[in-house]
């Protein structure tokens, strides 16, 4: 296996960064033009004030999108992501040697599961050479990011203190009685409305928070190029005349061309010459049929015989182009259920007790599976000498049957024996290490595995509809060039369409509300220092769809304005100011719940919480069980600020949990563990992100 194949095999192991629990992700990838323009485009950005260079930004975009395209992976909004990846990885390789740890040749390749020879075979060959660098690189900083990580979390394992406190927490109840005051009605009474001084307050006092990269926000009107019912209509005429054979007829009605059924006549030459894809001459698995077709079309299949036809049917593809097909069943069996054997061979990385590196097990799986293809009985004796399963080395090897919906072991290895014919030995790595894999026996079973010849047809607007759609969005432009954003708003409702808002986008992102092939230039033209608020323009696409954009917001890179976060943080800061002024004046005077329910037009409520699961009346209410278990019994507190109210109670008694959760002392020191390590390693990523100085030149190098 080369070393391009052991990384597309491997998705995770490309542009990833660790986030959240470690795990790894990789991005979408998108087109990608890396052409420099002008004095200022000599760097991608700067990172603490190291500057990132064209060439290694460029290559981890290069590495993205091959992969993402090998593996059929959706191609947007790169930049972005790819961007934050490489933040995240630098801010991390930083700490990484601060520490006085080390990332040298050995360790490197003692942690990953492709042999080396592979990486240096591939250095060799001008056309992977880059690829596999940027592959090296990626997992260097994937390892530095999990050695950080497991140095910091080292430290945060529980203590029995905590395992105390945490099964304390388990075994109480607070009984108490109270009265809420909820935000929302609250509102609705007091009548406040925040304002921009509101906001730009909490923004203050939480700069670290609001830290943003440059950002436009714009609207949108789209007119797109569908087909009209007169459209789907002369589609199907002609669908119908390809099933049963007829004349295809333009929009206008006017011969194109005699066909000869699909019913009769279709055959692989037959969808060669008419349909937009190939055939494809393999087997559809029930799922996947399911998943492209939908439930009626494998009904169908299930039932039909050779040669049946199904449809015209039509089917939507993710990017909204609509699809006339005829199926036709070719033949179909059941899935296989197959029997196989091996040998493993553990490394270092995946058992600590091996004594092979990566590079040394695959050799030496390389030269036994040598040694089998010579002599085919040997395989027995190989398990018996080399196998470090000690369940199938009982059994010469054997680890039974699986199927592709109950697969024995990982992906790599189910695909090696479904592909492969019955004798077939090859070398797979995978998790637990490398195998010498012998396919043994293969027995059908359900469900079924279906081969079909697809007619497909994309359903075009015709001439007339384009030029409809086109004249509408240049009339619909000329009507709002130059005027404001209510004009842009109320003309797009006399068009019959909705203006849509883009809030908040940064430079390179995918524009959600499009998802079009001119993204990119739409924000290059709202980026520009040129564009203006206020002002307008009109795209069109390569489908003839044309978008009409009014630019309404321009924030630079910085801290957050009001504008920018108001939809964010607007209920926070109104309920913030709610709570103070309500806790201001019920901590003024000294009332019981009975005169506080009717002051404010609340219902005084009894309830019970516990100090481990804060809940009351369906609302997550921490303070509340703080505030309960805190207070002297049979006094009335203090105003607390919840989640969704400010609360004031009175605490009847504490008493023992009557349904605790089971605990156990070692179980519940792990899980306290995992939960410190997860919120430290969350913790620590984001405060090293929002601490950064990050200089951020991409608008200037790709245009």
């Amino acid at each position: 296996m080369t070393i391009l194949e052991h990384i597309r095999s491997k998705p995770g192991l490309t542009v990833g960064v660790v986030a959240g629990a470690l795990l790894l992700f990789l991005v979408p990838f998108d087109s990608i033009s890396n052409w420099v323009q002008g004095t200022d485009a000599s760097y991608t950005g700067k990172i603490n004030g190291v500057e990132v260079s064209n060439a290694e930004y460029s290559g981890l975009l290069t590495a993205a999108e091959q992969q993402m395209k090998n593996s059929g992976q959706d191609v947007s909004n790169v930049h972005q992501q790819v961007w934050e990846n490489m933040i995240m990885n630098k801010l991390i390789e930083k700490r990484f040697y601060d520490l006085g740890l080390e990332m040298n040749d050995d360790y490197f390749w003692n942690s990953i599961e492709t042999p080396k020879s592979e990486y240096e075979n591939a250095l060799k060959d001008p056309k992977n050479a880059e690829f596999a660098e940027n592959w090296k690189l990626n997992n260097q900083y994937i390892l530095m990011t999990k050695a950080y990580s497991n140095f910091i979390m080292n430290g945060l394992n529980a203590n029995k203190a905590e395992v105390a406190m945490m099964k304390k927490a388990n075994n109480e109840v607070a009984n108490f009685d109270y009265i809420k005051i909820d935000f929302n009605e609250y509102a609705k009474k007091a009548n406040y409305k925040v304002t921009d001084q509101d906001l730009q307050k909490y923004i203050d006092k939480h700069q670290m928070q609001f830290k943003r990269e440059a950002q436009r926000s714009f609207y949108v009107v789209q007119f797109k190029n569908s087909p009209s019912a007169k459209d789907l209509q002369w589609a199907q005429s002609n669908m119908l005349a390809y099933l049963n054979g007829g004349m295809i007829k333009d929009e206008n009605g006017n011969n194109l061309d005699s066909i000869v059924s699909f019913r009769t006549k279709g055959d692989s030459a037959y969808v060669a010459m008419h349909s937009m894809y190939p055939y494809y001459n393999d087997y559809i698995k029930q799922a996947d049929l399911q998943s492209f077709f939908g439930n009626e079309v494998v009904a169908w299949a299930n039932a039909a015989n050779s040669g049946d036809v199904y449809g015209p049917f039509t089917k939507t593809t993710n990017d909204g182009k609509t699809m006339n097909i005829l199926s036709k069943m070719v033949e179909k069996r059941m899935s296989d259920s197959i029997q196989s054997k091996h040998i493993l061979i553990t490394t270092k990385q995946t058992n600590p007790q091996s004594k092979y590196s990566q590079e040394q097990a695959y050799a030496l799986a390389d030269s036994i599976k040598k040694a089998i293809d010579a002599k085919p009985e040997l395989f027995d004796a190989m398990v018996a000498k080399y196998s470090e399963d000690p369940g199938s080395k009982l059994k010469a090897g054997d680890v039974g049957f699986s199927s592709e919906n109950k697969p024995i072991m990982d992906q790599s290895y189910q695909q090696f024996i479904e592909k492969n014919p019955v004798g077939k030995v090859g070398i797979i790595p995978s998790q637990f290490g490398m195998h010498i894999v012998k396919v043994t026996q293969k027995l059908p079973v359900k469900p079924m595995k279906y081969k079909l010849l697809n007619l497909v047809k994309q359903i075009e607007p015709s001439e007339a509809t384009s030029n409809v759609v086109f004249n509408n969005g240049n009339k619909f432009f000329e009507t709002i060039k130059g005027k404001d954003l209510n004009a842009f708003k109320n003309a797009a409702k006399k068009f019959g369409k909705n203006a849509e808002e883009v809030k908040n986008i940064s430079r390179f992102a995918k524009i959600q509300q499009l998802n079009s092939d001119k993204d990119n230039e739409i924000l290059k033209w709202a980026f520009n220092s040129d564009t203006k608020e206020g002002e307008t323009n009109l795209f069109s696409t390569n489908a003839q769809d044309y978008i009409a954009v009014y630019l309404n917001g321009v924030y630079k890179e910085g801290i957050a304005t009001p504008a920018q976060v108001r939809s964010e943080i607007e209920t926070t800061v109104r309920n913030e100011i709610l709570a103070e002024k309500l806790a201001e004046k019920i901590n003024s005077g000294k009332k019981s719940l009975d005169q506080l329910a009717a002051e404010y037009g609340v219902a005084k409520a009894s309830g019970q919480i516990s100090m481990l699961n804060p809940s009351i009346a369906g609302s997550f209410e921490p303070k509340v069980a703080g505030a309960a278990f805190g207070v002297k019994t049979n006094t009335v507190s203090k105003a607390v600020k919840g989640t969704s109210g400010v609360y004031v109670l009175v605490t009847k008694s504490i008493g023992k949990n009557p349904s605790p959760m089971p605990m156990d002392d070692k179980q519940l020191q792990e899980q306290i563990s995992q939960r410190n390590k997860q919120s430290g390693m969350n913790l620590i990523q984001r405060t090293i992100r929002q601490e950064a100085e990050i200089v951020d030149n991409r608008n200037n190098v790709y245009k």
